[in-house]
């Protein structure tokens, strides 16, 4: 899968999975939380991207920062979908 395919999936993911929120606001610095996501949509999220990209985000990647930005969360699933 190609670097501008993957950022394309997530982008659409994390617009299904957030269906208050418009393609403009998913910017690489735009923090989750601002997005409106909370413990339980992070959890489902989590899920999702996992099944998506048929990875598995390990114990020690689970931590405020990972789930901090669009951007950061990105930076995750790039690295373990490679």
């Amino acid at each position: 899968m190609t670097a501008s395919s993957l950022h394309e999936q997530y982008r659409l993911l994390l617009l299904r999975h957030l269906p208050d929120v418009t393609e403009e606001q998913l910017l690489m610095d735009t923090r989750l939380p601002d997005l409106g996501l909370d413990s339980l949509s992070t959890v489902q999220l989590l899920l999702e991207i996992e099944e998506e990209f048929m990875i598995s985000i390990p114990d020690e990647l689970m931590t405020l920062e990972t789930f901090s930005t669009v951007g950061s969360l990105y930076s995750v699933v790039r690295e373990l979908a490679d």
